[in-house]
């Protein structure tokens, strides 16, 4: 008789193959967007509770597509520097992580179709998409412009989000909404920069460690440059930038002295959790406590996910 399959190691490995821990920073780029777009415009017939739903669905989805993805792209390499992931494991075959790529990629654009978003969302989506492949078949050729490419990725689900409730950005928002995408593109471009060759983290690294911290306040200059709304508004986002840029420092510090690969993931992993502090300052200033209590469930998320599964990291 053939064995039955242990369903807790098969669940354990589809968490590792989407990277459980990530997954709840994923949402809220798109919920920053957002509530940037509500901002310039409260009164658009685009920005509805359907609309914010599907986009803050959709890039969770597009996100989880993107890491099925890359361990598909990645899997030969595996096979020599990291044995233990699902695929070369064989925890989960080749067929199944494909299907459950074209699964998620799918599904994000039908929860757009079903919430009648908007077309420059899904231009925003597919560019995002197209990125997404292109990183994963470029990053180990291209190290430097892979982490552009990654960083591109979530700064276009920032653009979708933005895209779900406001099409024709007006009255200078089109600049202010490139500029805080620029900052979350320079913020996730550092971090990858971080995670690079990871495995082989032992020397200490030096003050371009920092940069990220400076990348998380890029969005809150360009919204108080931009002067959009009163003052609190400019203060919950310069808030939110500075408690990223803040989690940062404290997650790098100990990369300042020799260690080891798992001193980096953990500070990749908080690095990632940070974004959230940043996602944080634009949906407070949006005022409206439907998008804020999806971004503070995802917080929660991140928290159980990281009690409950210790071991489990997001890299």
């Amino acid at each position: 008789m053939t064995p039955e399959p242990d369903k807790r190691n098969t669940w354990q490995a589809w968490a590792e193959l989407l990277r459980l821990p990530n997954l709840p920073s994923a949402p809220g780029d798109a919920l920053a967007g957002a509530a940037l777009g509500a901002l310039s415009a409260p009164a658009s017939p685009s920005a509805s509770p359907a609309a914010i739903v599907a986009a803050a669905f959709a890039a969770l989805l597009l996100y989880a597509g993107g890491l099925a993805d890359n361990d598909i792209a990645d899997a030969e390499k595996d096979r020599v520097s990291a044995p233990f992931r699902p695929l070369p494991s064989g925890r989960i075959s080749p067929a199944a992580a494909r299907a459950a790529r074209a699964a998620l990629f799918l599904a994000a654009f039908a929860s757009g179709l079903a919430a009648h978003l908007p077309r420059a969302w899904f231009f925003a989506a597919a560019a995002t998409v197209g990125m997404i492949l292109l990183y994963n078949r470029t990053k180990d050729a291209f190290p430097k412009t892979g982490c552009l490419l990654m960083g591109l990725c979530r700064g276009g689900s920032f653009l979708a989000g933005a895209a779900a409730v406001l099409p024709s950005p007006g009255d200078g928002l089109a600049g202010v909404l490139f500029a805080a995408a620029a900052g979350w593109t320079a913020y996730v471009a550092s971090l990858t920069a971080l995670a690079l060759r990871e495995e082989d983290a032992s020397a200490p690294l030096g003050p371009v460690r920092h940069l990220g911290a400076l990348a998380a306040l890029l969005p809150a200059i360009a919204f108080c440059a931009w002067g959009g709304g009163i003052a609190w508004r400019s203060a919950a986002i310069a808030a939110g930038s500075l408690a990223a840029a803040a989690a940062w420092l404290a997650a790098v510090r100990p990369l300042g002295r020799a260690h080891g690969p798992d001193a980096r993931r953990r500070a990749v992993g908080k690095t990632i959790g940070a974004l959230l502090f940043l996602q944080a300052g634009f949906v407070l200033a949006a005022g409206d406590l439907f998008p804020a209590a999806l971004l503070a469930a995802c917080f929660a998320a991140r928290l159980l996910v990281r009690r409950r599964l210790p071991a489990l990291t997001g890299s």
